[in-house]
């Protein structure tokens, strides 16, 4: 703004209030400029040619050696200024570069003492301007001393700041230097742990790969072993019930009617028991009549016979026949077969004893034959009997029993090595929508139910899941 009001200034106090402003501006620029590390680029615009106050003839011999140190900063900023700077009249120049070289002839000269002496340095300014006016040449060998002055000042200002600005960044270059060194040493060592990381990982998936191979065969081998014990055992299963059919019973079809039922069969145990408890019942009548036959036989109780057999008066009966008279038995006889008819009687109810307790045993034997054979038949029937895999873990083995609508397998957990019981919930494809609704409510009932209870003496409720649609 200084520069400005300098150029364009008609009148001689327009010209002081302008060089003061100049000057004040100057001192501010040089520390701001020193401040920021641009001191060169910035006052190169405030730079006086060599030119000033010269004619065109004169700025050919001296303009050339000053215009080569502004170069190297900013050439088109530098002809612009000096175009600027040619338009200006003689006095006018003359002042400005005055003014301008008596600041760099004292660069540490702050901004109050500038202020402060703008005065007297105007006038001198004035007058050694009009001395250099009327002088001629050796006015022209001051303007070239102070562009030298001014353009060496401003080369060794510009050089000191980038001999710091160098210095500091070579310091930073040192530092980032030592940085990056730090860093790649770092990368290295984080690169040589990733990899002996990367190493142990990869030993680790082959120790699991190969531990979940052998867990998978040895759950396939555990998987066979038991399909081979359950095919085992109900093979014995079978003939078992085969063998205690003939002993026990079976069923048989019988027509009744229009129509076919099984009819139970009793086996030949059973026959056998019924048989002696027959006889038995034989046996016992027997000796109730040879009891009573006793009876009759038992000697008075009056007094005592004389001979061995007494024989009672002939009593005529109420048809008018007279029964035949019976001999007496002497008191040891009689109590003789009196003694033998209880000993016998004895024996007879512990046999009946023993026969009920075989019988009674032979019905609780008949009645798991019964619950067996029905047990093998509903195994057979059911579409699990080919020891199926649930869920890809549990292993079904043999049929424990079947309800109404569901079965209860026995089966073992591969995961978790241990046996379960599956209950399997089947829907009938013939039932209608609402049925299958309400009983998968009461299954769903049942499940919330269990899976709340913990008791020693309650199963314990470990998974739900689903088979197919209706199971």
């Amino acid at each position: 703004t200084a520069r400005h009001s300098l150029l364009t200034c008609s009148t001689v106090a327009e010209r002081r209030s302008a060089i003061t402003h100049v000057t004040r501006g100057w001192a501010l620029f040089r520390k701001g400029a020193h401040q920021l590390g641009n001191l060169h680029g910035a006052v190169v615009a405030m730079e006086c040619p060599p030119s000033f106050g010269v004619g065109a003839d004169s700025m050919s011999t001296d303009g050339d050696e000053s215009r080569a140190s502004w170069a190297q900063v900013d050439p088109h900023e530098s002809e612009s200024l000096h175009s600027e700077l040619e338009s200006l009249d003689p006095l006018k120049r003359e002042l400005l570069e005055a003014r301008i070289m008596r600041k760099v002839g004292s660069p540490d000269s702050n901004l109050s003492s500038a202020s402060t002496k703008e005065e007297g340095r105007g006038s001198s300014i004035r007058k050694r301007s009009t001395s250099e006016v009327e002088g001629g040449k050796s006015s022209k060998v001051a303007r070239v001393d102070a562009s030298r002055k001014i353009s060496e000042f401003f080369r060794n200002s510009h050089s000191t700041s980038d001999k710091k600005k160098e210095m500091g960044v070579q310091t930073e270059l040192r530092a980032a230097d030592v940085t990056t060194r730090q860093s790649e040493q770092q990368l290295s060592s984080l690169q040589t742990t990733v990899s002996e990381l990367r190493s142990s990982l990869t030993a680790c998936q082959a120790n699991l790969d190969l531990s979940t191979s052998r867990l998978d065969k040895c759950a396939t081998f555990v998987r066979e072993l038991l399909i081979k014990k359950c095919t085992a055992e109900r093979a014995e299963q079978r003939e078992r019930v085969a063998k205690n059919q003939h002993r026990l019973g079976h069923f048989q079809m019988q027509r009744q009617g229009a129509q076919f039922a099984e009819v139970w069969v009793e086996g030949l145990r059973y026959k056998e028991l019924m048989e002696g408890q027959e006889k038995l019942s034989h046996q016992r009548e027997e000796l109730e009549r040879q009891r009573k036959a006793l009876s009759k036989r038992r000697p008075p109780s009056g007094g005592t016979a004389t001979s061995g057999r007494s024989q009672s008066p002939a009593q005529p009966s109420k048809s008018g026949f007279v029964k035949p008279q019976v001999a007496c038995l002497s008191p040891e006889e009689y109590q003789e077969k009196e003694e033998l008819l209880k000993l016998r009687q004895s024996s007879l109810k512990k046999e009946e004893q023993q026969l009920q307790v075989e019988v009674e045993v032979l019905e609780r034997e008949r009645n798991l034959h019964i619950r067996e054979m029905k047990r093998v038949a509903a195994e057979d029937a059911s579409r699990f009997s080919s020891n199926p895999t649930l869920a890809s873990r549990y292993l079904l083995l043999q049929l424990v029993g079947k309800g109404g609508f569901s079965e209860v397998f026995k089966a073992y957990d591969v995961k978790e090595q241990r046996y379960v019981a599956c209950k399997i919930h089947q829907l009938s494809s013939d039932w209608k929508e609402e049925k299958k609704a309400n009983y998968i409510k009461h299954a769903l009932r049942e499940y919330n139910i269990h899976k709340t209870l913990n008791h020693p003496n309650i199963v314990t409720l470990y998974d739900v899941f689903e088979i197919d649609t209706n199971s």
